[in-house]
């Protein structure tokens, strides 16, 4: 973790007659933007596009509902202090306005995507009627992943709602955990199904059963290393996991990788979590907190992808 120095210590190595220089302004901004933004809810994901500066936000739950709608932030250029003529620095964080949200229509593409041990291709669906596209959209969910990967984001996992009815027109709603994947055309703005490609593909992408894939799961995290996907952890409602996955967007096909434990500090329940964070800097990626069922943890991992090795970081 980064320390900056005290007021007192850089206050000391100058006199009294010469002021310290100042120091490093972190800080949040209330952004206040224009238009119809998402209704309140938790669970979701946000990412964002730096070819567009756009956030892209998908999915969550209010308490009641859980959502499939798609939301498009376009974002204020970053703030630089600006200078007065005796050169100090400005506080223009008000001045910035807070961009704009655009509520994109879920349109369905008419095709998925499967893909072979190979190759990637576009395949039709098995119906080309209305209902075959719509199935392609991402049914409600929340406590998915999201990430961005040329031009597309992909969307995997997550958990929300089954409505079943019985003979006697009686209807029950169960949770269900998903382990399907959809990616968005960020440039076309259509959905489309991501069938792996050691998936059967009997048309039922939601819950994967397939030993070759990772089972379905919610709360874990998702990061991207060159041409591959990276989650970690998450939960079925059954038990919680402490497995790495990585995904390949050339080839459409999962891989569990090994973890090789480094030191003593890190307990083998203690990979068990769901409900953390995750980034990615340079081949390692930097796990924070997490839930593991009984214990709450405020520590922070890092797993590098090259080689596996899995440590504490001290803080």
């Amino acid at each position: 973790m980064t320390s900056h120095p005290s007021y007192d210590s850089l206050s000391s190595r100058y006199d009294d007659h010469r002021p310290p220089p100042p120091l490093p302004r972190h800080g949040w901004r209330l952004l206040s933007p224009v238009g119809a933004g998402p209704s309140p809810r938790n669970g979701h994901t946000s990412v964002v596009d730096p070819d567009t500066n756009t956030m892209y936000l998908f999915g969550g739950y209010d308490g009641k509902v859980h959502y499939n709608d798609l939301y498009a932030l376009s974002l204020p250029p970053p703030s630089t202090p600006a200078r007065t003529s005796q050169g100090n620095r400005t506080d223009n964080r008000k001045s910035n306005n807070g961009g704009m949200w655009f509520m994109l229509s879920n349109k369905a593409s008419s095709s998925s995507v499967a893909s072979s041990s190979s190759t990637s291709s576009i395949s039709s669906l098995s119906s080309s009627s209305s209902d075959a596209a719509s199935s392609s959209l991402p049914t409600a969910r929340s406590l998915h992943s999201a990430v961005i990967y040329q031009g597309s984001m992909y969307i995997y996992g997550g958990v929300g709602q089954k409505e079943t009815r019985s003979l006697w027109g009686g209807r029950s709603v169960s949770q269900e955990i998903y382990g399907s994947m959809e990616r968005f055309n960020l440039r076309t703005q259509e959905w489309s199904i991501v069938f792996p490609s050691s998936n059967n593909n009997n048309g039922n992408n939601n819950n994967n059963n397939n030993n070759n894939n990772p089972p379905a799961r919610d709360g874990h995290s998702a990061v991207v290393y060159g041409d591959c996907m990276y989650i970690y952890g998450g939960s079925n409602d059954v038990e919680v996991f402490d497995d790495i996955w990585r995904f390949s967007f050339a080839t459409h096909s999962w891989t569990r990788l090994p973890i090789s434990v480094i030191g003593d500090q890190l307990p083998p329940k203690h990979l068990q979590r769901r409900l953390h964070t995750a980034c990615m800097v340079d081949s390692v990626m930097y796990i924070v907190g997490g839930y593991q069922g009984q214990t709450c943890f405020n520590d922070v991992l890092k797993y590098n992808v090259i080689t596996g090795s899995l440590e504490v970081v001290p803080c």
